[in-house]
């Protein structure tokens, strides 16, 4: 069925390319678009369970990426939960998407919502939950002991398998989580590490229980810019790590080094109109942590901006929308997978005539015969 998905990718997204002669060797489009409506439906029994669980016509493939990532790959040292859309702006509601995201700072603001966590080795998407209403979240595992982001945060690190809580010293990875302010706080750091035996690093800005803001305000105010200080949890490896940018900055962390570290590149311009860079200095900690939060992002600009399936294959069906936002997720994994290990992509730039290339390279070899002896019945397959 993966040749039938790109049979119909082919037809829709390739930009300015010759169909391959054995295109519908496998399958008409007509009859694809007969199984991708009946598909948008789930397997069998999915019907019975819509009353419990109104996700339960893309529940299924969210819950096979997840499975498939965690069997075939092993998380890294480095991950990054956020947020990633999938757009949507058809009904929601009875007969409709059941729960619809709208969040404004998104390029793409309306439509299903998702966390979900990139490696920060391979750039890879390895784990997705759903936001499916503030109810039914509120039911799911670790809320009732901790507030609604640090039980988001410990359960889908806990699914993917990334607790070094109990392993010996030589097979510890020693993960570091790097995540924005909606991850971030002092219940968060705390919760990972009592429960998984993980390391967090994230800025502070509204979850400021437990957190020293006011005396670090007042002694980042006497500063001067790219200086920075650092407080200490008594008896805990827990600092608070203040830096004075053109606005102070906030940071909690367990892990990690106050040493200088590479200067952050400020963007300035000249009276004439040209512009230059100046170096503001930051420490090692901060300088990680900036290096390493925009993996999810990364991801999304490959989905959303480069190959958008959202603008160019269009369907009234919202479950059909997930499918193929999880099937573009697939192909760019693929690609960054690529871009990791094998030597022709290898230290390619992420541009998007590269992406395409890519994609134009990929689509001939899932569309050519399947390698069988039994040669006469893959055109039924």
């Amino acid at each position: 069925m993966c040749a039938h998905w790109i049979i119909h990718l082919h037809i829709y997204v390739s930009p300015l390319s010759s169909l391959p002669s054995n295109l519908f060797r496998y399958i008409s489009k007509d009859r694809f678009d007969r199984v991708l409506r009946y598909w948008s439906r789930g397997p069998i029994g999915c019907e019975d369970t819509l009353s419990d669980n109104p996700w339960a016509e893309v529940n299924w493939v969210i819950d096979g990426h997840n499975e498939k990532r965690r069997k075939e790959f092993r998380a890294g040292s480095r991950l990054t939960p956020d947020e990633s859309m999938v757009t949507w702006t058809g009904s929601a509601g009875p007969g409709g998407i059941p729960h619809l995201s709208f969040i404004k700072r998104k390029p793409k603001p309306l439509g299903a919502e998702f966390k979900s966590v990139c490696d920060g080795s391979t750039g890879i998407c390895m784990f997705l939950e759903t936001q499916e209403g503030k109810v039914r979240m509120a039911r799911k595992m670790f809320c009732d002991t901790y507030p609604a982001t640090t039980a988001t945060t410990v359960r889908m690190l806990k699914k993917m398998g990334c607790s070094e809580k109990g392993l010996p010293a030589d097979k510890k990875l020693r993960r570091r989580i790097t995540a924005d302010s909606w991850f971030a706080s002092r219940k968060t750091v705390r919760a990972l590490e009592d429960c998984l035996g993980v390391n967090f690093t994230g800025p502070i800005k509204t979850a400021t229980r437990g957190f020293p803001v006011q005396a670090m305000r007042w002694t980042l105010a006497t500063m001067e810019r790219g200086e920075h200080c650092v407080f200490k949890e008594e008896g805990k490896d827990l600092w608070a790590i203040g830096w004075v940018d053109v606005h102070f900055k906030l940071y909690i962390t367990t892990h990690g080094h106050s040493a200088p570290g590479t200067p952050a590149l400020k963007k300035r311009q000249r009276a004439d109109g040209r512009n230059y860079k100046i170096q503001v200095p930051r420490p090692e900690v901060i300088a990680e942590y900036q290096a390493e939060m925009g993996w999810v992002d990364r991801h999304n600009r490959f989905r959303q901006a480069m190959l958008g399936l959202q603008d160019t294959w269009l369907t009234k069906r919202w479950q059909t929308r997930i499918q193929l936002e999880i099937f573009a997720i697939a192909l760019v994994d693929s690609f960054l997978l690529a871009r990791k290990f094998m030597p022709k992509w290898r230290g390619q730039p992420d541009t998007e005539g590269v992406f395409w290339k890519f994609v134009r390279k990929l689509i001939p070899q899932l569309t050519s015969a399947p390698r069988s002896s039994h040669t006469d019945h893959t055109g039924h397959r």
